[in-house]
């Protein structure tokens, strides 16, 4: 019997899913919101992993895909924290052709049934393998608001 247990935990964590996710999220006075993710991607649930995690998210402004190998001199030189450093929420998504601050004010409505949102600093978070988000200590350069719905690129403080 005891086997047969041990047997089933070996398969249950061999088909176990360790995944990284991204995204960027809000703070409000009762919650954190995330208004932007990316599909997740499978990491080692150890330090190297945690590292590759760290590393993707941050380079998730640049819409970084999974055929980039994490550990490409790419991510490291074209930029990270695109978005926050080099256009900010009016920067394009190059799929879509909208902004990451329409991007954001369309998902808090539909995540949050939330149309409306004064100015508000949008920071990157990370979390690996079910564990607790992290924040990746940057903020975005400028500050993201909605009126019923639209970012209307001009957030004033």
């Amino acid at each position: 019997m005891k086997v047969l247990v041990f047997l089933s935990l070996v398969a249950l964590a061999w088909g176990q899913e360790f995944l990284c996710h991204c995204g960027m999220f809000i703070s409000t006075e009762t919650a954190e919101l995330e208004v932007h993710g990316l599909p997740p991607f499978n990491v080692d649930c150890d330090i190297g992993g945690y590292a590759a995690c760290g590393l993707y998210c941050m380079g998730e402004a640049i819409y970084v895909t999974p055929e980039i190998p994490l550990n490409s001199n790419f991510l490291l030189t074209v930029g990270i924290h695109l978005i926050f450093n080099n256009g900010g929420l009016d920067m394009e998504n190059p799929l879509t052709g909208v902004t990451m601050g329409q991007e954001s004010c369309n998902n808090l409505v539909n995540w949050h049934s939330m149309p409306n949102l004064d100015p508000t600093n949008v920071h990157n978070n990370y979390m690996l393998c079910g564990g607790p988000w992290e924040w990746d200590g940057e903020e975005s350069k400028d500050k993201l608001c909605c009126n019923d719905g639209v970012f209307p690129n001009n957030c004033r403080n």
